[in-house]
């Protein structure tokens, strides 16, 4: 069960001085960055809001990804691309007739190639890992989110963020820290 917190959108966070995973006390330096971003309606202006959470030296640890697993992100990225492209020239040439198989094909190949690349890269960063480091590293992602913001306005300075926490003991200490409230 998740539980949420609704604070005003600040410079920044004071954080709890425990894990947002394991309620450990945080290690120096170790953190969990987690990111949301916007667009307004046009879709010209792209807000991102990134706040990093404490992690302990465990956690940290096996958050860790590797530079193989770099690599591989790089690798899925640019098969996106190729994907892309790919998709284009094939409606570019008439080899793909019908406009809507095309959007629909590449969709789902560009999301198998994300899936995939993320699938591969968790893999090869939990190699030799142990069944307690496996389940602390999903622990660890999935601890915590951002569910949405509002910045604030020229005329509304009525900003917010809704964090969403999986441990309920770090939602009420960021709550306290932050003025927020559990909505």
């Amino acid at each position: 069960m998740t539980t949420k917190v609704k604070t005003l959108y600040l410079s920044r966070f004071n954080m709890p001085t425990m894990c947002a995973a394991c309620h450990s006390p945080n290690g120096y330096g170790k953190g969990l960055k987690v990111s949301s971003s916007k667009s307004n309606w046009s879709g010209k202006e792209t807000a991102t809001l990134t706040v990093e959470l404490p992690l302990c030296e465990e956690c940290a640890k096996v958050n860790v990804v590797s530079g193989t697993g770099k690599f591989l992100k790089a690798l899925g990225f640019i098969g996106v691309i190729a994907a892309c492209l790919l998709i284009a020239g094939l409606n570019a040439t008439d080899a793909i007739k019908n406009p809507l198989v095309s959007i629909v094909s590449g969709a789902v190949l560009i999301t198998a190639i994300i899936i995939g690349t993320n699938k591969l890269v968790n893999e090869v960063d939990m190699k030799g890992f142990t069944p307690e480091q496996r389940e602390r590293r999903k622990k660890v992602q999935k601890c915590a989110k951002i569910q949405s913001f509002k910045l604030p306005g020229v005329f509304d300075n009525q900003s917010f963020v809704v964090f969403e926490f999986q441990d309920p003991l770090f939602a009420m200490e960021f709550s306290t820290l932050n003025m927020g409230t559990i909505v």
